[in-house]
């Protein structure tokens, strides 16, 4: 009877598997639709559309498993672009850095080559020049490898911009004419404009006018052959202003009456309005000057208004973000409190003495901050007993999501072992593996554990300094008072393995067999 039972169980199994593949099948194909869908709206300056269609995709595989990795990488990186156009700087690192990780362990070299530019172009964004210099040179190397000429274009492009801001012109004229001879070579117009902008620009602020306009030049001959007007006024305010600067204020104002005439960009047409007006005063126009001026005045106030709400926008989507950190400066100053009981109580004496020469009103006063010090004193001691508790609740969460991981992995395993090879086994296992192998919980686990035992970890390497990084873990969870069930689970290991790690650790801490090893991490 129970062999029938379990036989019309796998039976019934082995259905469902097939069900799901050919529905992961459907949904697969779904997907990438969406994905080629959300690609095309990007291209097409449709950012919106883009988003939407981008996080439909990157929630039906987050809440139904991963089906096809290297659609979701690819999602996640164009999610990360567009959420860099938008300064979410924050949100674009994060969702960049995840697709990196996911490429790295599934040997996706192609999204793993994006993730690095995305991550350095990034950094790029925010200053960070030396770490976005580094993750664009590997970029690099990776896309060179990959034959990727466009990302490679796109890369030198970036590594070019860093050089300049790190001030080695030279080692950034390098990359960019790099660019522009990959440019010529594929017939990649838009960036060979690009290329041409960037030397014609390095060769002018030299002073070299005579090979930089004539790069300019031609940057601002192959936009003009395109639709793209916004690039085409940039191109024209950046020649307008080399004449300028060599002193040809006819051809300044000529080349700058074409930016102003076909651009509503306010910072565009701010800085072009300045440059006319100083062209005109140059030739003794005082009119045309003075007009261009309050031009300039005015569109440059607008854009500073502009720039102080986009700056409001950006504290307000970042607002989760600060406050977290707000919290854990708040978290750190009330343990600092605690550490100073001891002064709070010298001071009380000070301010008790006091009293003796005080005044009435004097003595109500240290009267309601005495109080005050006795509340505050009561709301950390409380915050302190949350905290432990967060801890352990932390712990034993992270033990059993272990524990249920590694169970499902081994049903699958048993399964795959059993019938023809799927897909679908393998991809569990490997969605199952990549979740066991996250450090994010034990990073989150550490972050809870020192602000509740403060000093631990840095007073365990003052007396043993030999110990480990794994062994520090283990001294971190024995800490807690937990079973060696809960600890195997945690640390993704056998409860064989935690007794050989509990002999090792005895041993390297030179304690006898009559010590009580729980007893010496209560102490530290």
């Amino acid at each position: 009877m129970k062999a029938s039972k379990l036989l019309l169980f796998i039976s019934f199994s082995i259905s469902l598997c097939a069900v799901a593949q050919e529905n992961n099948e459907i949904l697969g194909e779904d997907i990438i639709a969406n994905s080629n869908r959300a690609k095309k709206h990007y291209q097409d300056y449709e950012d919106d559309k883009a988003s939407e269609l981008l996080d439909k995709n990157l929630a039906l595989q987050d809440s139904l498993g991963i089906v096809d990795f290297e659609t979701y990488t690819k999602d996640l990186l164009l999610k990360a672009r567009i959420l860099g156009l938008q300064d979410n700087y924050a949100k674009a690192l994060q969702d960049s850095q995840t697709a990196y990780k996911i490429a790295d362990s599934m040997g996706l070299q192609m999204s793993k080559a994006v993730a690095l530019e995305i991550i350095g172009s990034l950094n790029l964004k925010m200053n960070n020049l030396k770490p976005a210099l580094e993750y664009n040179l590997e970029a690099l190397t990776l896309f060179k490898q990959l034959n990727e000429k466009r990302e490679m274009v796109r890369t030198l492009s970036s590594v070019g911009s860093t050089y300049v801001l790190l001030d080695q012109r030279p080692l950034a004229k390098a990359y960019f004419e790099e660019m522009l001879s990959v440019t010529i070579q594929e017939n990649f117009e838009d960036d060979q404009a690009t290329a041409y902008d960037r030397l014609g620009g390095l060769a002018v602020e030299a002073g070299n006018f005579e090979q930089g306009i004539p790069y300019l030049i031609k940057g601002v001959n192959i936009w003009r052959k395109g639709n793209n007007e916004f690039a085409l006024s940039v191109a024209l305010l950046n020649l307008g202003n080399a004449y300028y600067d060599r002193k040809d204020y006819r051809k300044a104002i000529e080349t700058l009456d074409e930016c102003i005439a076909i651009t509503d960009a306010k910072f565009i047409l701010s800085i072009a309005h300045k440059y006319r007006s100083a062209s005109y005063e140059a030739l003794s126009q005082p009119s045309q000057a003075l007009a261009d001026f309050k031009r300039h005045k005015s569109m440059n106030d607008s854009v500073w208004n502009i720039e102080k709400s986009q700056q409001i926008e950006e504290l307000r989507a970042q607002f989760d973000t600060e406050k977290k950190v707000q919290q854990i400066a708040l978290q750190e100053k009330e343990i600092k409190v605690l550490e100073q009981k001891a002064e709070i109580s010298a001071l009380q004496k000070i301010l008790l003495g006091s009293l003796l020469v005080l005044s009435l009103i004097g003595f109500y006063g240290i009267r309601q901050k005495l109080k005050r010090n006795k509340l505050e004193k009561e709301r950390v001691d409380a915050e302190l007993a949350f905290k432990k508790k967060e801890l352990t609740t932390h712990a034993l969460h992270l033990a059993k999501k272990n524990e249920v991981l590694e169970s499902l992995k081994q049903k699958a395993q048993d399964l795959k072992d059993r019938e023809a090879p799927k897909n679908g086994y393998q991809q569990l296992i490997h969605t199952i593996n990549f979740d066991l192998q996250d450090d994010n919980n034990w990073e989150n686990f550490a972050r809870y554990f020192e602000e509740v035992h403060k000093d631990f970890n840095s007073n365990v390497k003052a007396k043993y300094p030999d110990v480990t990084s794994n062994e520090l873990r283990l001294l971190a969870l024995l800490k807690m008072n937990l079973s060696s069930k809960e600890i195997a689970n945690i640390l993704n290991i056998s409860p064989e393995g935690i007794k050989k790690a509990r002999y090792r650790l005895r041993k390297k801490l030179d304690i006898t067999t009559e010590d009580s090893l729980q007893d010496l991490v209560l102490s530290l």
